[in-house]
């Protein structure tokens, strides 16, 4: 098309008189202007030729082929679209709405069934591919898109409407401004404006139709759009970026590279420039960047004032993937207009300390189209000064700095002036927010003071902060870190030089050291502590819900865990804490306990410390009896004589290949046997009596081991649960975890592995995450032998505020389940790193609807919070055990079933173990417990005691068993068998004619009585069900024995 220049004008219109109310056609439509019809209507070509052969994007079928124009004018890039059409038989309008229907980014706003056809109203094109399509009218009526790419209105109501997505092409208007209507017969010739619509326009083969937005009128001295190329739109595939082979510029302010993206309602996250020569590398010499834009869907080029060639390829990121487009050849020219001359408005300014400023440079031509320019300051520690616009900011330092701009295409050209940088208005005084003292417990941290700087106005209100005696309390960031008791001084200076300055008193105290008496009845929370810090201690919930900081300091003053404080359990009385390291290097305070520490669990008085555990650091630790425990190392599993207080040795079999690879992960005791996950092997099985690895259950993403309970071990792995029967060491059950839930224990900084069970429900709890580096949002909880495919979070901390704007709330620290008031305890820290980790949480959530019941926001701290420990407040108990059996010498056998007869009301009842410790004197009666079956055989007449004892996590508690073997009487009868039973709130007592019983409460008040009247005597006492104590004498003989109603 003869290089296709459109010169818009209308030679009728122009001959006519400006002044004249004036008449002509917009779509076929007569339109009366009441104001001067504009000089220039132009549809704007850059001069290159308009080849068909160039066009990529055809649409629909048939003998014939017509072109599609839209040019939008908005500076958008790609605001000139060709589309090829193939057609039978076909006018403007079907050509409009085939295109739209089969392009999915392209749509009409329309006006159907005017006198005069269609009126098309307005045009669109998804520019960024978000497929986010959609119009907006002036009333805030939302316009829908419908599937032929079409909206549709009346009366001609285009103008005023504004497309969903701002970012994409979007024109619309009638009386306002108008889509401009020209026609051409082929790509050869020169285009006409239509008279007609696009109904009434006939297409044949090789027409062209071409629309462009044009204003309604427009001043003399004004150009409506710079020049804009041929986009020859390729339908771009699925997702992926598009931009020209080639692109020409005349170096100018404004330059965009015209870019097609395509999402299909994917987010583009990024969208970067590469700028190279042609070996490929990093070419920065004729165009200095492209802008990397987010929001705006073409690259600003910025030029460097040289001319030449540069090739440039733009890569997408959608959602997640990369995607880069083919090299686009630019070609760079001289200005059209480059300027010749700079000066400023103000020869010399005057500013303040840390202040901008900009003096406006002016230039000539006004109308150059190139105006970049490039500034220097003389002296930067007085001045700088942006390079590119010119901005100039004050340092803190008083003097002079000339200022320079240069043409960045012509060297030649530059102007100066002078900046003065004085402090105006100096700071007077500050006022700090916290008054003359500022009190701080020992260890901990708190903000630095804010201060009020007077005047508020000054020139530069920074202040600087200076403490005479780090040793007492240093900074850390925007923290003070009390170190020492004592007190200091703590400077806070003006920064502007001027000499306003004010002291605060520091005073580092002692923190609260009253022993405290509850540690029963609440919850230990394990810290890791702040390495390269301080060494590690733990925090403590109180049972009425309040929280006591650094409760093992407190009860030893100056003692601490060691280093990263790794895994905590409370055995036999005991709390056993593990650390990583012996010592943290950084501690200045404390003294470290060393890798193992044992304390008193009821008062936490420290028992023993070990630095060295086996040639390992510190992982995880198990009771295995009363006499030994297990620990877990990087270096294996590590036997410890509770007895002694002695590190054993290591077990054969469970060393790793080195720190990462082989460490040992949680353990848990169940029946006779430890399971303990080892990383990249699986789970040990370990005999707990002969201190072997029976079996290994392989499973290179084993991350953890939990048991439920009734007795079942279960593996967590990566993406999946294994369900262990403890009795026969074999899986009873394999569960694949639901599609994107994950369990993962961080084994690259070991932590406990965010995975629990119930004591009390079979019921498992985890926080799902596919980083061995951290947690997720999602907390779950699965209630065993249910299915799990359709598996939901039961808790998400998605809803949860952090502390600062734009963080939010993520997993530290290992959740558990409370079964003592059905609480599973989250623990939570701030996104992110460095500062974030001062801000902590913990939350309690209901164990069965998820309901968030209480959050405590811990003091400000670094805690690195790592695993809740519950204590073990009650021992083992018998109940409905015989304690007194009669016989006969020669009679029956005593058999009972022990099975159920000791409950532990802190821990699983799988774990509980009977024995008998004491079979008594065996003249007069065999006594044996095979299992659960306690048999007691007569063999002599007399008098004997039996013992059994009870063991859960521990803990022992022992039944007495009298035994008493009579002779058969005169008559070949024995006295009546003695035993007592409660079953149902009924009593029932064998053998006691005539003795007299009170029943006592667990507090010991009496709170029923009765004589046995027979042998068989029942009796029912008014008493709530629970546990009891029942007495009962008869002249010298007494008995005394447990029972639960």
């Amino acid at each position: 098309m003869k290089k296709f220049y459109l010169f818009l004008s209308f030679a009728l219109l122009i001959a006519m008189s400006v002044c004249a109310q004036q008449t002509f056609s917009v779509q076929g439509v007569p339109r009366q202007l009441k104001a001067p019809i504009p000089k220039r209507v132009k549809a704007q070509n850059n001069g290159d030729a308009f080849e068909a052969s160039k066009v990529r994007y055809y649409v629909g079928e048939g003998p014939n082929t017509s072109y599609l124009i839209v040019e939008w004018c908005d500076r958008k890039g790609a605001e000139k679209l060709v589309w090829g059409y193939r057609y039978s038989e076909a006018n403007g309008e079907k050509m409009l709405k085939d295109i739209a229907a089969a392009d999915p980014r392209f749509f009409l706003l329309v006006q159907d069934g005017t006198q005069y056809g269609t009126a098309i109203g307005g045009m669109g094109f998804d520019l960024n591919g978000n497929n986010v399509l959609g119009l907006e009218a002036e009333d805030g009526t939302k316009m829908a898109v419908n599937d032929n790419g079409l909206v549709a209105t009346e009366g001609y109501g285009f103008d005023g409407i504004t497309a969903t997505d701002p970012t994409d092409h979007w024109y619309s208007g009638w009386y306002n401004g108008f889509w401009s209507y020209w026609v051409a017969s082929s790509p050869t010739e020169e285009l006409a404006f239509s008279n007609y619509g696009a109904t009434g326009r006939q297409l044949s083969d090789g027409s062209v139709d071409y629309w462009y937005v044009s204003p309604l009128y427009e001043d003399d001295d004004n150009e409506f759009a710079p020049p804009s190329p041929y986009y020859f739109y390729l339908p771009a595939p699925d997702y992926g970026v598009a931009i020209p082979e080639k692109l020409t510029f005349n170096m100018a302010d404004s330059c965009y590279v015209p870019e097609v993206l395509t999402a299909k309602g994917k987010k583009r996250k990024s969208l970067y420039w590469w700028i190279h020569d042609e070996n490929g590398d990093s070419d920065n010499s004729v165009i200095a960047k492209v802008a990397n834009d987010t929001t705006n869907v073409n690259g600003l080029v910025t030029f460097t004032g040289k001319t030449g060639t540069a090739k440039i390829v733009a890569q997408a990121n959608i959602d997640g993937k990369l995607y880069r487009s083919d090299t686009c050849l630019v070609t760079v020219l001289a200005p059209q207009k480059p300027l010749t001359a700079i000066s400023f408005e103000n020869p010399t300014m005057t500013i303040g300390l840390k202040k901008d400023t900009v003096n406006r440079a002016r230039v000539k031509p006004a109308d150059a189209t190139f105006t970049q320019l490039a500034y220097t300051s003389s002296d930067a520690t007085v001045a700088t000064v942006d390079p590119l616009t010119g901005i100039v900011t004050s340092t803190t330092k008083e003097g002079t700095a000339t200022i320079t701009a240069t043409s960045s295409y012509n060297p030649q050209v530059t102007a100066q002036y002078t900046v003065e940088v004085k402090c105006l208005k100096p700071v007077e005084r500050i006022v700090p927010s916290c008054g003359d003292t500022l009190t701080i417990e020992l260890r901990d941290i708190v903000q630095k003071p804010e201060v009020e700087v007077i005047p508020a106005d000054a020139d530069y209100s920074a202040v600087s902060y200076k403490i005479e005696n780090p040793a007492i309390a240093s900074f850390y960031q925007n923290n003070i870190v009390a170190h020492k008791i004592g007190e200091t001084q703590l400077i806070i200076e003006a920064s502007d030089g001027q000499g306003a300055k004010d002291t605060v008193t520091v005073k580092v105290v002692e923190p609260n050291r009253t022993p405290y008496e509850g540690y029963q009845d609440g919850t230990f929370l394990l810290n890791e502590a702040w390495f390269g810090h301080e060494n590690a201690d733990m925090n403590f919930l109180t049972a009425d819900d309040s929280l006591m900081y650094r409760v093992y300091e407190r009860e030893n003053p100056g003692e601490a865990f060691g280093a990263t404080a790794s895994s905590a359990t409370i055995y036999g009385g005991r709390m056993y804490v593990v650390s990583k390291q012996k010592a943290d290097g950084g501690d200045v305070t404390t003294h470290a306990g060393g890798r193992l520490v044992v304390l008193d669990a009821k008062t936490l008085k420290k028992i023993a410390g070990f630095d060295e555990i086996g040639g390992g650091d510190g992982r995880s630790v198990v009771g295995v009896n009363p006499h030994k425990a297990y620990l877990g190392t990087t270096a294996g599993i590590v036997t410890f004589d509770i007895d002694n207080m002695a590190i054993g040795h290591t077990i054969e079999g469970t060393k790793g290949k080195n720190l990462y690879s082989g460490q040992i992960g949680d353990m848990v005791k169940a029946g006779r046997y430890v399971f303990a996950a080892q990383q990249n092997k699986g789970t040990l099985v370990i005999d707990a009596k002969a201190d072997t690895v029976c079996a290994v259950i392989a499973n290179n993403n084993i991350q953890g081991v939990a048991q439920a309970a009734d007795g079942m071990v279960w593996l967590a792995s990566t993406d999946s649960l294994h369900c262990i029967d403890p009795a026969t060491c074999t899986i009873k059950d394999k569960i694949a975890l639901p599609n994107g839930v994950h369990i993962n224990c961080s084994w690259g900084a070991w932590r406990p592995i965010p995975f629990c069970a119930s004591a009390t429900g079979n019921v498992l709890y985890w926080n799902s995450s596919a980083s061995v580096w951290g947690g997720g949002p999602d907390y779950y909880r699965y209630e065993i032998g249910t299915d799990i495919s359709n598996l939901k979070p039961f808790f998400s901390l998605d809803t949860l505020k952090a502390a600062t704007d734009g963080k939010t709330q993520i997993q530290y620290g290992s959740p558990r389940m409370d079964d003592r008031t059905n609480r599973l305890i989250v623990m939570t820290t701030q996104s992110g790193f460095g500062k974030n980790y001062e801000h902590n949480w913990l939350h309690l959530v209901d164990g069965t609807t998820g309901e968030l019941q209480k959050t405590f926001k811990l003091k400000q701290y670094y805690w690195f919070q790592e695993l809740p420990v519950f204590p073990d407040k009650y021992a083992p108990e018998f109940n409905g055990v015989n304690g007194y059996v009669t016989l006969e010498k020669g009679g029956q056998p005593y058999t009972a079933d022990l099975a159920g007869s000791v409950s532990d009301r802190d821990n699983i009842a799988y774990n509980i173990s009977i024995a008998l410790s004491d079979s008594g004197d065996a003249n007069v009666a065999d006594v044996t417990l095979d299992g659960t079956t306690l048999a007691i055989q007569p063999v002599g007449a007399g008098t004997t005691k039996a013992i059994l004892t009870a063991e859960s996590n521990g803990i022992t508690t022992e039944q007495e068993i009298y035994i008493t073997v009579n002779m058969p009487d005169a008559i070949g009868q024995a006295t009546a068998h003695r035993a007592i039973k409660a079953a149902g709130g009924r009593l029932t007592v064998n053998g006691y004619a005539g003795w007299a019983f009170t029943l006592y409460s667990a507090s010991g008040m009496a709170v029923a009585d009765f004589t046995a009247t027979t042998n068989s005597h029942n009796a029912t006492p008014a008493v709530p069900s629970g546990a009891y104590i029942l007495k009962g004498c008869c002249g010298s003989e007494a008995v005394t024995v447990k029972v639960k109603l």
